[in-house]
């Protein structure tokens, strides 16, 4: 037996996690195994919907479910690879291991707009509330997960700030029935490698699974790559009336980072594309998780789930779009509870209800070794601050059965975040006396403390039209409080904000059917935004904004005659602003006339499409497309992105009992296109370069 003892980079955290044989640890699910569809022959469970495994076809509400087959199949070296099996959903790929998210949404950019959104492994957060990162997915080991699932829109009165235009859960392999173990090894373009080892077991009522991976990429661009590892640990008791699943997670990442390549369809140019502006850019990040999730069988229809988390990160990284390159480090360390207890009367009445507790102690500081190109972006310290953060919550979800065909849901949440920031520098000005506090770029507010309480209401409806077709409603409202960045990372001689808690009113229509082999779910969506959160043309934070979004998305899967099947991912999408806003990157010599505008980067219609065939019972081959409609790249709709269509190609092979092999070749037409296009008034037009035509090739060995 061993003793594991965790510390985090910075020392943070040093505790016991478990005790564990040797022997009890696991593999992953064969990658081999043909790509199902749904049926009702099968139930499908979610977990995401209500924190708690249920029924997909009793799910009030859209959810994308990308499995453990699919996982295996495409092997994603970057999320966004994996995620264009979500529709409604766009993982912008920067360099490296970078991305920006889009769900029901244009992508977002900014201080707290990665708060538009709740980034979750098992249930439980990546980063804590308040302070999100836009890259934080890559802190998921996705690589090794079960399945992941995506929920468009608010969540329930189980979720609250963040959940607004969407949910991602990664949800992590449980312990197997008997003993497993797997090796995989990959190769493929500039040096990259990966190395996957799985191994687990199951004995009496417990179960133990490992899985870690590690990839190194030299980076298709100049002076650039990453190394990346991932280690998940997990162990499961099955008693009479409790279980328990406990699961430590970590990641690190070191990488140079690319920038930004600058100059009208630059990325169509040989001569810019593997060009790196910003060769002294970097990105390190570290992150420790530790859960247990208890789970209390009372009685046949009551259940009380506990499940108590710490959490620690820590980045560092080189902020290569601003002039002086200064590099900012930040972390935060939580402790954590959810808890929820879940009741069913037996007359056609299901109820939950419970709190979720959180504390915070966050960090954030920022230097410059050199000055900018102007005196406002001065050498030295900018910012040197924490804070304290504290959430409560409070929430309670009832189901009724108003018929046998009829279920109404109905659910309310209340939240209430409290920061208390302490400036380790002195107030105001961070430039020289020479220079008038309005002029220099940053400011630093004196100690103070915010609060805020955010109501989640949240009604729906579902009809069962057959047993394997469901018509659902949703009414709902999302919330996300100011982040911390947004509160007290301030600008140009702002010494305070007045933010409000931005709001989100969601209406959505959809449709499920699951039948042999044909399984689609179709919806259609309209939301309003108010108060959202910008920095106006005097880089001051407010409120104010509002913006309109609509859009119909649909995910299909067919099953062929001879083992052919088909599945799309299709989304039609209108993200606009609501009224005319202060922008800074808009025209002022427009007027600020931005209502009806398509918000910069939000394509109208996006998705993929695979054709898949398994022609042996252990291989299968996968043609996918891959469409990104063209966007507008700034506020003001005068430059855009055209768009792209990219194919790639995945095979598959058991080779002997215990050897397979896979291969991939990905952009198949070796198409010149841009993973995110922007324009800025400083830089003009600016991409981040899609990779060309890519070949990887991987060996797995499995017992």
């Amino acid at each position: 037996e061993i003793e594991i003892y965790i510390m985090t980079k910075k020392g943070h955290l040093l505790l016991p996690f478990m005790i564990l044989p040797l022997s009890t640890v696991y593999a992953a699910t064969d990658p081999q195994e043909p790509v199902k569809q749904q049926s009702t022959n099968q139930e499908v469970v979610i977990v995401t919907g209500t924190r708690n495994p249920s029924s997909l076809q009793n799910y009030t509400g859209n959810i994308a479910i990308i499995n453990t087959q699919s996982l295996n199949l495409v092997s994603h070296t970057h999320i966004s690879e994996i995620m264009q099996r979500s529709p409604g959903t766009w993982i912008s790929r920067g360099n490296g291991q970078e991305h920006l998210t889009a769900i029901r949404s244009p992508v977002f950019t900014g201080a707290g707009s990665c708060g538009e959104f709740l980034m979750s492994e098992d249930s439980i957060p990546l980063r804590a509330m308040g302070f999100c990162n836009a890259n934080q997915l890559f802190a998921a080991n996705s690589e090794q997960a079960e399945k992941i699932e995506v929920i468009r829109g608010p969540g329930n009165a189980l979720y609250g700030s963040d959940a607004m235009h969407g949910i991602v859960n990664v949800i992590s392999q449980s312990s197997p029935e008997q003993q497993q173990a797997g090796l995989a090894l990959e190769g493929g373009p500039h040096g990259y490698r990966r190395a996957k080892l799985s191994y687990g077991n199951r004995f009496d009522q417990h179960g133990f699974i490992i899985n870690y991976n590690n990839a190194r990429d030299d980076g298709y661009k100049d002076d650039s790559g990453f190394d990346q590892q991932k280690l998940n640990l997990r162990h499961d008791y099955h008693g009479e009336q409790i279980k328990v699943s406990s699961i430590i997670r970590t990641t690190d990442l070191d990488q140079q980072t690319a920038g930004y390549i600058t100059g009208k369809d630059a990325y169509k140019d040989d001569d810019l594309k593997k060009t790196n502006p910003e060769p002294e850019a970097y990105r390190e990040s570290a992150s420790l998780h530790l859960q247990s999730r208890i789970t209390y069988q009372a009685s046949d229809d009551s259940r009380l789930v506990v499940t108590p988390y710490l959490r620690d990160n820590d980045m560092e990284f080189m902020m290569h779009w601003m002039p002086g390159d200064p590099v900012e480090e930040n972390g935060h360390s939580s402790i954590g509870l959810q808890s929820a207890f879940y009741h069913d009367t037996g007359r056609g009445h299901r109820w939950s209800t419970g709190f979720d507790i959180e504390n915070t102690d966050a960090y954030l500081k920022e230097t410059q070794a050199k000055p900018g190109f102007k005196d406002s972006f001065p050498a030295g310290t900018h910012y040197d601050y924490d804070v304290d953060a504290n959430v409560i919550a409070t929430f309670a979800q009832l189901y009724w059965d108003t018929s046998d065909q009829t279920e109404l849901s109905l659910g309310l949440r209340f939240e209430h975040t409290a920061y208390d920031y302490s400036n380790k520098l002195s107030n105001g000005s961070a430039c020289d006396d020479s220079l008038p506090a309005d002029e220099c770029r940053y400011s630093r507010p004196a100690d103070t403390q915010e609060s805020f309480g955010t109501w989640s209401p949240n009604l729906g409806l579902i009809t069962h039209i057959s047993n394997q077709q469901s018509v659902f409603a949703n009414i709902s409202q999302g919330h996300r409080a100011p982040q911390a960045t947004e509160l007290f990372r301030l600008q140009e001689g702002n010494m305070s904000t007045d933010l409000d808690p931005v709001r989100l009113n969601a209406f959505e229509l959809g449709t499920r059917h699951s039948f042999e082999a044909l399984y689609y779910e179709l919806t259609v969506y309209t939301m309003e935004k108010k108060n959202v959160i910008f920095q106006d043309s005097a880089r001051k934070n407010v409120n104010g904004g509002k913006t309109k979004h609509q859009g119909i998305e649909l995910e299909l899967s067919y099953q062929l005659p001879h083992n052919f099947d088909v599945a799309t991912y299709l989304t039609y999408a209108k993200h606009t602003y609501n009224n005319d806003i202060d922008l800074r990157e808009a025209d002022p010599d427009a007027g600020y006339k931005l209502k009806g505008n398509d918000i910069d980067t939000a394509p109208r219609h996006y998705g993929s499409a695979q054709l898949g065939w398994n022609y042996s019972s252990a291989s299968r081959a996968e043609l996918e497309w891959v469409h990104m409609g063209r966007y507008y790249t700034d506020p003001d709709n005068l430059h855009r992105y055209e768009g792209h269509d990219i194919f790639n190609l995945r095979f598959s092979q058991q080779i002997s009992e215990n050897f397979s092999a896979a291969l991939r070749v990905t952009n198949l037409s070796d198409e010149d296109y841009a993973e995110r296009a922007d324009y800025t008034s400083f830089q003009g037009d600016r991409y981040f370069v899609g990779e060309p035509r890519s070949v990887y090739l991987s060996i797995e060995a499995s017992m």
